[in-house]
Parts: C-alpha cells; sequence; structure tokens
C-alpha cells in the first residue's frame, strides 16, 4: 500500500481498456479522520466514496472505459488524515483492446526520395510511420550504358584506376552523384575489375574488366677482360668472373652460344671456366644472358660476347 494525502493520480487510458480495478483502504498509522475518495472519468465525476479509520480494503471497479482516455483518482484529507489507495491494483484487471490500425500514405515515394506511410489506430488515435523505397533508375536497365574510358595498362607497380562513361536513356551521369566505382585486382598484371555502383537516383552495378599487361625487363651487363698466369692454367683449369649484371627482375640463367672451346659458361652464375693447359693467347666466346618472366615482368634476354686472357 502507498499513503497519500491530499492529492490525484491520473492514468492515461488511451481507449485501452474496458474496466479498470483498484484498491482504497486505511494507512492504519493511529490517525482516525475521515477523507473522501473521488474519481472521474475525461474530466467527469463519476463516484464519491466516504474514507474512514473502520472502514476495510475496498475493490473499487470502473467499467465502460472503452471510450476513455484518462481515469483520475482524488483523495481529499480532512483534519491532516491520510487514506491510501492500492495502487498495485490500478490496470491490472483491466482488458486492453487491440489496436486496429488504419494506413495512411503521408508522402508518396518519388525518385530518389522515400515514402512514408502513417499508420494510426482508429481506437485511440496511436500512430507510427514506416518508410517505402524511393523510386530509383537501375543501371541493368536497357537504357543504362556504361564504359571504362581506358581498358588496357602496362604494369608500373601502381594501381589502376579508369575512369568510366555512364549514361542512362542518353543522359551523362556523374560520378559521385549518381554512381561511385570501386576496383579490384588493380595493381599487379592480370585481369582487374571496375564495379559502377548507383546512388541518388540510381540503383544496380554493373562489372566492367579490363586489362593489365606485363611490363618489359630490363637488364645491365657489364663486362670485362680478366686474365690468368699460363703457369696457374697449365696444371688445373681456373674459373674467372668476366660479366656482371644488374636491374633484373626475374632469374638469371647463361648459356654459351659460340665462341672457344677452351672456355666453358656456368648456367647459374655466368662465372668463365677456362681449360686446363690452354695456351697463352685472347680466348672470346658469346654468351646468351635470360632474365626469367615474373608474375608483372616478362622475360628478356641478351647476348654478349666476353674475352679471357692466358697470359
Amino acid at each position: 500500500k502507498t499513503g497519500y494525502s491530499a492529492g490525484s493520480a491520473v492514468f492515461y487510458l488511451n481507449n485501452q481498456y474496458s474496466a479498470v480495478s483498484f484498491t482504497v483502504g486505511h494507512l492504519d498509522n493511529g490517525d482516525t479522520g475521515a477523507s473522501t475518495l473521488r474519481y472521474y472519468v475525461d474530466g467527469v465525476e463519476m463516484d464519491s466514496i466516504a474514507l474512514s479509520y473502520a472502514m476495510t480494503d475496498q475493490v473499487i471497479t470502473v467499467n465502460n472505459l472503452s471510450s476513455a482516455m484518462q481515469l483520475k483518482i482524488d483523495i481529499s484529507a480532512a483534519n491532516g488524515d491520510y487514506a491510501i489507495f492500492d495502487m498495485s491494483g490500478v490496470l491490472r484487471n483491466a482488458t486492453p483492446k487491440p489496436h486496429t490500425y488504419v494506413d495512411e500514405v503521408t508522402l508518396e515515394a518519388q525518385l530518389g526520395i522515400p515514402g512514408i506511410i502513417t499508420h494510426r489506430c482508429s481506437v485511440c488515435g496511436a500512430f507510427y510511420t514506416s518508410s517505402t523505397a524511393a523510386i530509383t533508375y537501375n543501371l541493368n536497365d536497357d537504357q543504362a550504358a556504361a564504359e571504362l574510358a581506358q581498358t588496357s595498362f602496362v604494369y608500373n607497380g601502381k594501381a589502376k584506376a579508369p575512369t568510366a562513361n555512364v549514361t542512362y536513356d542518353g543522359n551523362t551521369l556523374t560520378q559521385g552523384v549518381d554512381y561511385t566505382i570501386s576496383y579490384k585486382n588493380n595493381k599487379n598484371a592480370g585481369t582487374a575489375t571496375a564495379t559502377i555502383t548507383g546512388m541518388g537516383s540510381y540503383s544496380g552495378s554493373v562489372a566492367l574488366k579490363f586489362k593489365i599487361t606485363k611490363a618489359k625487363q630490363t637488364i645491365t651487363v657489364k663486362t670485362k677482360v680478366p686474365s690468368v698466369k699460363y703457369k696457374k692454367v697449365k696444371t688445373a683449369k681456373r674459373t674467372v668472373t668476366a660479366l656482371t649484371v644488374t636491374k633484373n627482375k626475374g632469374t638469371l640463367s647463361y648459356k654459351k652460344v659460340s665462341g672457344s672451346k677452351k672456355l666453358k659458361v656456368n648456367a647459374k652464375n655466368g662465372k668463365i671456366t677456362i681449360a686446363k693447359k690452354t695456351k697463352k693467347g685472347t680466348y672470346k666466346i658469346k654468351v646468351k644472358i635470360t632474365a626469367k618472366a615474373t608474375a608483372n615482368y616478362k622475360a628478356v634476354s641478351k647476348n654478349v660476347t666476353v674475352k679471357v686472357k692466358v697470359k
């Protein structure tokens, strides 16, 4: 139970209850004065009840509330006495009535603007709103066309982002206003994708392919003429370095194309081997140097002439 002095409480029914029950009694605090309880439905007094110390708790039921918006319960105290009503009983036994919603189109959907529907209860007037999809043009419609400004690139280590020409019914659309472009696999050599996605008044998406081809690979070769004393090759074969390769991207390989039978080239490192007992003189061979292709670079080959001197 909850105690009250002179005062009132208002409960908003909003046409949702057919009946309400509550309990009224005395606070049992030793104050024996009398009070009066009155209750009102939508501002109209429905009844009054004399409250006294000797009374027992009473359950009061207010019926015929189907069309009522509010219930007001008022207690007036005399000589400072306190009477109470049991608030836990208020609305506990009420029978709610379900909402009956009627849909109203508040705003018709327009191009790029969602519509609004108001769902209003015909019983109590409560309402909520929901939206409908905006009218849009789809980039997959027959009236739409899209093409990339450039469809072939050469790898250079940078991401490629070609612009697009997008039209609808002959009208050119604007990137950032009517559509966006995103890219996938657009840095390394291979097939890349540009996806055009509608925005604003346009929906749908279109995927366009473009190519990134491998770049040419270059190699730089420097040669020198190494010399070996005859007394060293007289007893054993000797290995010398006659060329240096830089700037290659792929793995290097070496192959003797022609030249002296006294000289051989190592296929992996390009070092030259001079046969045992090679006589004094200058010997030369032609070597083919190949840099293998990589994911982003083409293979490249170059022929150089290498000389070795035995003195």
